[in-house]
């Protein structure tokens, strides 16, 4: 399901919203997910947008920590360039730096690697940083053709339901566990995924 490039932009809707699993099963993607070659993941720590990264940018796709990213853009200040694998990765999956609305030479390194690789014909994806900080310096600087959003957020009531139901049946476990599941707190897929790990064990 690896996101693909065509080298041209599409119009259309580029704000997407749901769940994990509705980005993940047989429907469709957007057709601006698929082919505009900027994607930001948004949605709170666990709501699955590293799994999903991972799921849309296919096997051959290279993740950069939160951590790491922080560490190639020193080198690249010390360097005046990339690393051959930032520029030359058909897709790249990037952790937003914590605060980066706050931190402008950050913004600008980040902004300026995106735009070298949207001139590349290369598709990066921007996952939410942690602290919840806003992306919105980075979101307003790339063209709106150039890029596509989804926002995710954990599923409530039936439709939590019936996703923990569905896990439990894939583990053979019973229906009882998955209405345990639904009211934990605070609830992830990590905890829930765990919890179903242990009993399993």
């Amino acid at each position: 399901m690896s996101r693909r490039n065509r080298n041209r932009h599409v119009g259309g809707n580029s704000f997407f919203s749901g769940v994990y699993t509705e980005f993940m099963g047989e429907k469709p993607l957007p057709r601006a997910v698929v082919e505009r070659p900027v994607l930001f993941l948004l949605g709170p720590s666990g709501v699955g947008k590293t799994m999903l990264a991972k799921r849309l940018n296919g096997e051959g796709a290279l993740f950069i920590s939160q951590q790491k990213l922080l560490e190639l853009m020193a080198r690249r200040v010390l360097r005046r360039k990339w690393s051959s694998d930032m520029l030359g990765v058909r897709n790249l999956i990037l952790e937003a730096p914590c605060y980066i609305e706050q931190r402008p030479q950050i913004l600008s390194l980040l902004l300026r690697l995106i735009k070298q690789r949207i001139q590349l014909g290369l598709q990066t994806t921007i996952l939410d940083a942690e602290d919840h900080g806003s992306l919105l310096g980075v979101l307003s600087a790339i063209p709106a053709e150039c890029r596509a959003t989804i926002s995710l957020r954990f599923p409530v009531g039936r439709g939590r339901y019936r996703f923990l139901a569905h896990a439990c049946r894939e583990r053979g476990l019973p229906l009882s566990v998955a209405r345990r599941l639904m009211d934990c707190r605070p609830w992830s897929y990590a905890r829930v995924f765990s919890e179903m790990e242990q009993i399993s064990a």
